[in-house]
């Protein structure tokens, strides 16, 4: 038994087409260059933050300024509990204020169920 395949319909391209190169890779966006045009690697830390550049903090000492106080569980020194101002809070979490953290619990949960419960909330 022979099988022949035979498509009068399909014709060989008559010129080259050349897509065009990514963003990345020295293309329109022509993002990962220096001021030199040379190539160079950014990092994934560099791709998430964009240009944004974290400031270094200050340190100040919360319990000088009054901005914290520590309370002892029932007098015990190995149980000190921390009491923070909200305004000490809130400046941390500047960072990840738009943040969304997910756990999962050690479930697989897939893309599409996670967003409508989420969606849910």
């Amino acid at each position: 038994m022979t099988f022949t395949f035979k498509s009068s319909d399909v014709q060989p391209p008559t010129e080259k087409i050349i897509p065009p190169k990514p963003p990345d890779e020295r293309g329109d966006g022509d993002n990962n260059a220096n001021r030199k045009g040379v190539k160079e690697m950014i990092s994934f830390r560099e791709k998430v933050l964009g240009n944004h550049i974290l400031m270094e903090r200050e340190k100040v000492d919360l319990l000088a300024t009054n901005k914290a106080m520590v309370e002892l569980v029932q007098g015990n020194w190995l149980m000190p509990m921390l009491h923070v101002e909200k305004s000490v809070i809130t400046e941390l979490s500047v960072p990840w204020q738009d943040a969304l953290v997910v756990k999962l619990l050690g479930k697989s949960l897939g893309y599409n169920t996670m967003k409508t419960k989420l969606e849910n909330l």
